[in-house]
């Protein structure tokens, strides 16, 4: 029974890994270009930004406004040009008699019920000036917004690149660990054989026994390791499930650096610098907007109006057009300190550009520098890779003949282990580093075509 359970227990990993599905690298990709939650809030940044232009273009034209009212009054409004005594009509002669009559009793004013419509249009005129300003402003913000998004690509795609790598490392990091112990629990049969028939001494084979035991605690927090950032990148991919298995990428599908890449690109094609040049452009638009705001506000009205119980004096129905004009003449130094934001907005900005285009080229650089170094490295890891192994072999084979201790078998394995990491974690350093290399120059995130490697 006790060991049914442990077959089980050994086959839940397994089970595991096949219900989580396989994703290759490009599929990967594609999936954060969508469902990544920090690219689906660059796409509503430009859905604001859209909108904010277009409110800013509604201002070009007249507004339209319509204001009604239906009121009652406590008593209606009544005034008697006759005094207190009626007039004398009875010498009038027609027929100004008629007039007289009308004028002996009382005027009405104002019903006890009254009634008003007025439609009114109004466009501005010297406004035209700060709201062409505006709407300049929020087209550059928009093409900004634009480009925040397409660099938000770019960094969600670095980040999808190292999740990647970074499962694809821990899972052969547990691999490795499981080699670990597989290769101890044969050590430790064969010194076990070979205490038994007094080879060896007590204290080698409790070397290896404890080694053992370090090694499946080892192993078992690479299990751990694996399984949390296989969680990572199903989250920055947007996966449903809750977990997802990298792809491992084939040895001959690395590309080696072209020597023809040197790393001087200005990182001009870089979505970000160029975002941030729209935004110069519309902190000037927003300065000059708040400079034509120092001036006058003239505007043409037009207007039809319908009265309902306004008495004797009023048209029931009236229609006028004209100018209207609004000149702010103190405002306790508004306007002037609305205008000094405006312009240290607009200094600012043109600071925070020159600022990141000096920062550029020496990223770029660094960058490619460290595309040569990690590939360097990757290339040193798989040579001592192979002599490890060699070595491993050499002292196993010393050890079956007990001309090895197992203290030197122990090392051997241990640097075995090191320079298989060592191999996988260059192979995936470097790829890591082709990612933030073409991040950095504006070039679309593709680690295994990279326009830096050779063919």
């Amino acid at each position: 029974m006790s060991r049914h359970i442990a077959w089980l227990l050994l086959l839940i990993p397994a089970l595991a890994t096949a219900q989580a599905p396989l994703v290759g690298l490009d599929e990967a990709l594609r999936r954060a270009e969508t469902e990544n939650p920090q690219v689906e809030m660059a796409e509503w940044a430009v859905v604001a930004a859209r909108a904010r232009k277009w409110q800013a273009m509604s201002y070009y034209g007249p507004t339209f406004t319509l204001d009604a009212n239906h009121l009652w009054w406590d008593e209606a409004l009544e005034v008697s040009l006759a005094g207190d005594e009626p007039l004398d009509c009875s010498a009038t002669p027609p027929p100004f008699d008629q007039i007289c009559l009308g004028m002996s009793g009382p005027l009405v004013v104002r019903d006890q019920q009254t009634s008003s419509v007025t439609l009114m249009a109004v466009q501005p005129l010297t406004g035209l000036l700060p709201i062409s300003q505006g709407h300049i402003a929020t087209s550059h913000l928009q093409k900004a917004a634009e480009l925040d998004q397409a660099a938000k690509h770019s960094d969600v795609a670095v980040q999808v690149v190292e999740a990647y790598f970074g499962a694809l490392t821990a899972e052969r990091m547990e691999e490795v660990a499981s080699t670990v112990v597989a290769n101890l629990e044969s050590h430790e049969r064969r010194a076990a054989a070979f205490h038994d028939a007094g080879l060896i001494q007590k204290n080698e084979l409790l070397q290896i026994r404890v080694a053992l035991a370090n090694a499946k605690l080892g192993q078992r927090r690479a299990s751990d390791g694996r399984d949390l950032a296989r969680g990572l990148l199903a989250k920055l991919i947007g996966a449903d499930e809750e977990t997802v298995v990298p792809q491992d990428i084939a040895e001959e599908a690395i590309l080696a650096p072209s020597t023809g890449s040197d790393g001087d690109a200005s990182g001009g094609e870089r979505p970000d610098v160029a975002a941030m040049e729209h935004r110069v452009a519309a902190a000037e638009a927003g300065k000059r907007a708040k400079v034509f705001e120092l001036g006058p506000n003239i505007a043409a009205i037009a207007a039809w109006q319908r009265n309902e119980g306004m008495g004797s004096f009023a048209a029931p129905e009236a229609t006028y057009v004209g100018l209207t004009a609004n000149w702010q003449l103190w405002g306790w130094g508004r306007k002037h300190w609305a205008l000094r934001e405006a312009t240290a907005t607009a200094r600012q900005a043109k600071v925070g550009l020159q600022a990141m285009t000096d920062a550029v080229p020496i990223e770029v650089e660094q960058s490619w520098d460290s595309v040569l170094a990690s590939w360097q490295a990757y290339e040193v890891a798989q040579a001592t890779d192979e002599q490890a192994q060699e070595n491993h072999r050499i002292v196993s084979a010393r050890f079956d003949s007990q001309l090895a201790t197992a203290t030197d078998l122990l090392d051997a394995e241990s640097l075995l282990a090191q320079a298989r990491m060592s191999r996988l974690t260059a192979r995936y350093d470097y790829l890591t580093a082709v990612a933030r290399w073409q991040r950095a120059i504006g070039a679309q995130v593709e680690p295994l075509r990279s326009e830096g490697a050779s063919q």
